[in-house]
């Protein structure tokens, strides 16, 4: 399909990207859970995953922004030692 074929191509530059983004944390990783943590945070950012988040738990766009983002935190900090792995306040609450 035509359009699973263009997504592939844009791959690498979708990794880079996130690359990019976590760099400040991938340093703390070793070499073979920096792979996995762009693996998954590509997947956690794909539109497939929120369409999941909807199909699956009926979460508003708000409220499955807000689980991916908790989940990156989390996963991203996993790796620095005393740092804080949980945010105080989530995207949802600060609404209310």
């Amino acid at each position: 399909e035509l359009a699973q074929e263009i997504r592939k191509e844009g791959m690498p530059a979708r990794l880079k990207v996130i690359e990019d983004a976590l760099a400040p944390v991938l340093s703390s990783f070793k070499e073979q859970d920096r792979l996995h943590l762009v693996r998954i945070v590509l997947l956690l950012t794909s539109s497939a995953m929120i369409r999941a988040f909807n199909d699956y738990l009926d979460l508003t766009g708000v409220e499955a922004a807000d689980t991916v983002a908790w989940a990156i935190f989390t996963l991203a900090y996993a790796g620095s030692p005393g740092e804080e792995t949980t945010q105080s306040v989530s995207h949802a609450e600060e609404q209310e």
